[in-house]
């Protein structure tokens, strides 16, 4: 069984140097709640049994001993904490991962990743891919499978966005690909992922840049779509009551 140290050694060093970081600053945000609230809580935490293969399965192990590293260090350099406990007895923090979530399954999630599986025709097998209509550089209309992978550069930066900021984020960086084309069609900046969709595809010399961005800014237009034809704002705000 591998333990906790050697999940970051899977890894290309930058990769684990984000994930060591991202965790680092989940414990800090932590400890800031419990000292907030006065607790220096007994800490428990959910690793499961060795025949659960998958290498996440540590990672609630190594944040409780981050929270446990940074509790144990706020506590040396303030003396007065924690505060008398008075007839409250010592909180317990449970550190758990998912799995553990009994609400999860019926919460949905509003990033991109989430909407485009939740919503969209999405095909899963040895690859995973999605159908939309590409113009070409003969300037004909063509329905094409366009596989969606880590190497797609787009879907790697906007994936784990929220929809609203990914959609800001595609439109910006297609108002900076006109600002670096001042040749390309008109000066005038469109709001319609559509328009820009459309606008994309009048440039053949980028085809391999227009495909990524076609689609995505249909994904992205078709998973608003879905949002607003299902009223998922009204269910949202149901499953947060619930």
């Amino acid at each position: 069984m591998r333990d906790s140290t050697s999940f970051f050694n899977l890894y290309h060093p930058e990769c684990r140097s984000l994930v060591s970081q991202h965790l680092s600053d989940l414990a800090r945000k932590i400890v800031c709640a419990c000292v907030s609230l006065g607790e220096y809580p007994t800490i428990r935490y959910f690793r499961p049994p060795g025949l659960m293969l998958h290498e996440a399965r540590v990672l609630s192990e190594i944040l409780a001993k981050n929270v446990q590293e940074e509790l144990d260090e706020y506590a040396k350099k303030h003396p007065e904490f924690p505060p008398p406990a008075g007839i409250r007895p010592r909180g317990v923090l449970f550190i758990v991962d998912r799995s553990m979530d009994l609400y999860a399954p019926f919460l949905h999630e509003f990033t991109y990743q989430a909407m485009a599986q939740d919503l969209l025709d999405i095909k899963e097998g040895d690859k995973i891919t999605y159908k939309v209509d590409i113009t070409t550089s003969a300037g004909a209309t063509e329905a094409k499978e366009m596989t969606i992978s880590d190497e797609d550069q787009v879907w790697v930066a906007n994936r784990h966005k929220h929809m609203k900021d990914t959609i800001a984020q595609l439109m910006a960086d297609f108002d900076k690909f006109l600002g670096d084309n001042k040749n390309f069609v008109d000066s005038q900046s469109s709001t319609s992922l559509y328009a820009i969709r459309d606008m994309m595809a009048s440039l053949p010399q980028y085809q391999g840049q227009k495909d990524m961005y076609s689609l995505h800014l249909t994904m992205a237009q078709e998973c608003m779509g879905q949002f607003e034809k299902k009223k998922l704002p009204e269910v949202a705000l149901l499953e947060q009551v619930c």
